[in-house]
């Protein structure tokens, strides 16, 4: 099976999904994955082992479809760049003879993660950008309801979010960025207890509440990856730690040095209740106990080594559950539990036998050595939603 990935933009960590769905569809086959060209090519891909192809019209994915011929095309977030101009030069295609399965992908809840945006314009440029703007969240929605009877097949990130998109006649799945299971090896000692936060810092995502959290212990310190370390200001400078980027290295060797991971999300922010953080994937697949906010999506993935916290408003919650991990055997031990469990349900290779099933619903042939004899197993992550 070959498989063609379209992102609307190469600079930031909207690639940061295609590059997760590459590792899944990698499993059944060859992947190309095309990107707006916007900008510089963002740091997340460069640490990746993926190429990414830049293009910046709509002919450019009619030529890709066109010469790479693939069975599968997958169109990553709800933005014209990506889902109108992927149905586009599908329908195109398709008018040449070459008829591939369309895939959408929606990993975020995109329209309110842009109202937030939004409301922070002033009320003038407000206006005029909900009006008009590509990226309003009044043309997201009406993006993905004019468009998602198109495709041939829906993926999402978590149940939750499906909950709040509409209808769809196809099959869907649920693949919660794949990523390739690895041995658990445990954080090299420390006197300190080491939180990580190794991804993007977003105000909604708890940026500020990582930073209390983290002041108010004397033997607590902060990890970041290089460039993001300006939105943790609040930090003492000697107990925020900066690790480099590495290439494809660069988490294996932060993780090293991380106990846990905190992940304080605005549950009361429909941006962040409806998304399943990236961080989190990587700390089950790193092993790294996790303290996070109780959202639906997070809740759906987590195991024996994520405790989860309902507010943060006072921090005593969240200190609690960051002192009950302050013994490194019990870290430890929580730690393989949880990449264990993840492993065996959600790492690339289980999720690709769920997704090979969803494609033979959809009518693309995948090698019948992917495809499960328990079919209880395959409904665990793929149905058809009501």
């Amino acid at each position: 099976m070959d498989t063609l990935i379209v992102a609307p933009n190469r600079s930031d960590n909207s690639l940061g999904r295609a590059l997760s769905l590459a590792e899944v569809f990698s499993e059944l086959g060859s992947v190309r994955l095309l990107a707006g060209d916007d900008g510089p090519l963002w740091q997340g891909a460069r640490d990746s082992g993926f190429v990414v192809d830049g293009f910046e019209r709509l002919a450019d994915i009619v030529a890709a479809i066109r010469t790479t011929r693939p069975t599968t095309v997958v169109t990553v977030k709800p933005f014209r760049r990506s889902l109108r101009w992927t149905v586009m030069a599908v329908r195109a295609s398709a008018q040449n003879g070459a008829s591939p399965l369309l895939v959408v992908d929606l990993d975020d809840y995109d329209a309110a993660i842009h109202a937030d945006w939004h409301r922070d314009l002033p009320p003038l440029e407000r206006a005029r950008s909900i009006a008009r703007s590509e990226l309003s969240p009044l043309r997201i929605r009406a993006r993905i309801h004019q468009l998602l009877p198109a495709a041939g097949m829906l993926t999402v990130s978590s149940w939750a979010l499906r909950g709040c998109l509409p209808r769809f006649s196809g099959p869907e799945v649920r693949l919660p960025h794949p990523r390739c299971a690895r041995a658990y090896e445990p954080p090299v000692p420390s006197e300190r207890l080491r939180v990580g936060f190794l991804g993007t810092p977003v105000g909604y995502k708890g940026v500020e509440t990582v930073c209390r959290l983290v002041q108010a212990g004397d033997d607590t310190e902060l990890h970041v990856l290089a460039g993001a370390e300006e939105a943790f200001s609040a930090v003492d400078t000697e107990r925020l730690l900066i690790h480099p980027h590495q290439g494809s290295e660069t988490l294996m060797h932060a993780f090293r040095h991380v106990d846990v991971v905190v992940l304080p999300q605005q549950a009361d922010v429909p941006a962040a209740r409806y998304q399943l953080p990236a961080k989190l994937v990587d700390a089950l697949r790193f092993g790294r106990p996790v303290v996070a906010t109780d959202t639906p999506p997070i809740r759906e993935l987590a195991g024996p080594s994520v405790q989860l916290v309902s507010s943060w408003e006072p921090l005593d919650d969240g200190l609690r559950a960051l002192d009950a991990l302050r013994h490194r055997e019990r870290r430890e031990t929580l730690g393989r539990q949880g990449s264990e469990a993840w492993a065996a349900a959600f790492s690339a290779s289980k999720l690709a036998d769920e997704l090979a099933g969803a494609l033979t619903n959809a009518g693309v042939g995948v090698a019948t050595a992917r495809l499960r004899s328990d079919d209880d197993s395959a409904r665990s992550s793929t149905r058809a939603y009501p």
